[in-house]
């Protein structure tokens, strides 16, 4: 057993029948291994009865925090809502729907034993995604290592370990949901790859969706590196310098040629080529001004509207504290 503390963070959105199951086997897997634990379970504005199960769930099992957000958020941010509130010295991102809550010893002992700060789980047994999605992110890939410099490999698990101190450069930033995303591949903090097969078979497993990939992916690279507003910039001059040659090539035409036909063909093309760049540029400068705007509004990313969490938590019954009345003793210095 591990003199420490472990936190769990979990989020979780209409999954009121698995709860109490998953909740059994976390427990069953952290009480051996560590001397103290919580789980921290970030409802994701569940449209079900998960809150009021969770709330039930809260009385008869101990160590358990709910938080319920009051509207959806991305993944991300809603474990950052978790990690904020978690104080273990590790803290674990918890799928249970893919991930195998088993492999949470073999990561400890990477993290505890080996000095990793950041220990990530990949499984072997997942179904690959649509080839579509596949190809689209493998794209991706090239193009982020392009622009920041970073390989963001495509199986980069989400189920991670990380230690305190990984944690507390993470919140430091305002965008900490996009530091989150990228932890693995952008820090220097020592890290190490586990890969394993599930003890238990997978079973309705939600397929990812393009349309919420590429809006990660856009908010991931504005996010992380300046490269596309240099290429906004770049673009616009680059119009305008051929707005300028067409003016010249369109003067020399009036002074040089008799009887000639406007260029119909030649301008059309000019013409779909220049608004093809200025709407190219428009909308790598749309994201950051979306990206901008975020980040001035200075309002929170969630909000809690909830939150409740388990009479009986063992880390307090373990604190050196007396109370109610106790009578005191005096002590008098009488001398010598």
């Amino acid at each position: 057993m591990y003199e420490m503390m472990v936190s769990v963070v979990m989020v979780v959105r209409d999954q009121q029948a698995n709860l109490p199951g998953w909740l059994a086997a976390i427990e069953e897997k952290l009480a051996p291994i560590a001397r103290d634990y919580e789980v921290i379970i970030v409802d994701n504005a569940s449209a079900d009865q998960s809150v009021a199960r969770l709330e039930s769930l809260s009385v008869e099992r101990p160590n358990l925090q709910i938080y319920c957000l009051s509207s959806p958020v991305t993944e991300d941010v809603a474990v950052m809502a978790g990690l904020e509130q978690a104080i273990g010295d590790y803290m674990l991102a918890f799928d249970p729907r893919l991930d195998d809550i088993a492999q949470i010893s073999v990561m400890l002992k990477e993290a505890v034993e080996r000095g990793n700060d950041v220990v990530l789980a990949r499984a072997l047994d997942i179904k690959a995604d649509s080839r579509l999605y596949d190809a689209l992110a493998r794209c991706y890939i090239r193009l982020f290592r392009f622009i920041s410099g970073l390989d963001l490999r495509i199986d980069t698990p989400r189920f991670r370990l990380l230690s305190r101190r990984v944690v507390n450069y993470i919140l430091q930033h305002e965008d900490a949901a996009v530091i989150y995303q990228i932890i693995p591949v952008a820090s220097g903090f020592k890290r190490s790859l586990l890969e394993y097969r599930h003890s238990m078979p997978l079973e309705n497993i939600p397929p990812k969706q393009i349309l919420d990939g590429v809006k990660r992916g856009l908010s991931l690279m504005v996010g992380t590196s300046m490269v596309p507003m240099r290429f906004a910039s770049i673009t616009s001059l680059v119009a305008a310098l051929l707005s300028l040659l067409y003016s010249f090539y369109v003067v020399g035409v009036f002074f040089f040629k008799d009887g000639v036909m406007p260029g119909w063909t030649t301008l059309s093309l000019q013409m779909s080529g220049m608004f093809f760049l200025m709407s190219l540029a428009l909308a790598i400068l749309a994201e950051y001004v979306v990206h901008i705007s975020a980040m001035a509004s200075r309002r929170p990313q969630y909000h809690i509207a909830r939150e409740f969490r388990s009479n009986q938590i063992t880390r307090e019954q373990r604190l050196n504290i007396v109370q109610g009345n106790q009578p005191v003793v005096k002590v008098t210095n009488t001398g010598v």
